[in-house]
């Protein structure tokens, strides 16, 4: 089961112990949609911000996926400013997503120019 651990005695009789759990020490109260939607948006738009403290050019690896995708439109809405993607094609267009991430890069571009 998972954050337990199997152990077997040498006569085979298994023991079976929770080393951890997942806590729900947070806030037990009711609010509404909009509280938990603008909560989701704020978390991580902080946690992007505490990684940018920089005076350097900043670079994302954006693969073209969802996670790297988001995280690269952060960073730009974070710095206020365009920045630096890499990423990584494979031979077979088939298996990779560059097509993807060009795409993501694109549009972070347009975005930033027009804001910024």
């Amino acid at each position: 089961m998972p954050g337990h651990t199997l152990e077997l005695s040498e006569g085979g009789e298994p023991k079976i112990e929770r080393y951890w759990e997942l806590g729900a020490d947070g806030d037990c109260d009711s609010h509404s949609r909009e509280y938990y939607v603008n909560r989701y948006c704020e978390l991580p738009v902080g946690a992007v911000s505490s990684h940018l403290m920089s005076d350097v050019p900043v670079g994302v690896f954006l693969s073209g996926g969802l996670d790297s995708s988001a995280m690269a439109a952060l960073t730009a809405k974070v710095r206020g400013d365009q920045i630096q993607t890499f990423s990584v094609g494979y031979g077979e267009e088939a298996f990779g997503e560059l097509a993807y991430a060009r795409e993501v890069a694109d549009h972070i571009q347009r975005t930033t120019m027009k804001s910024g």
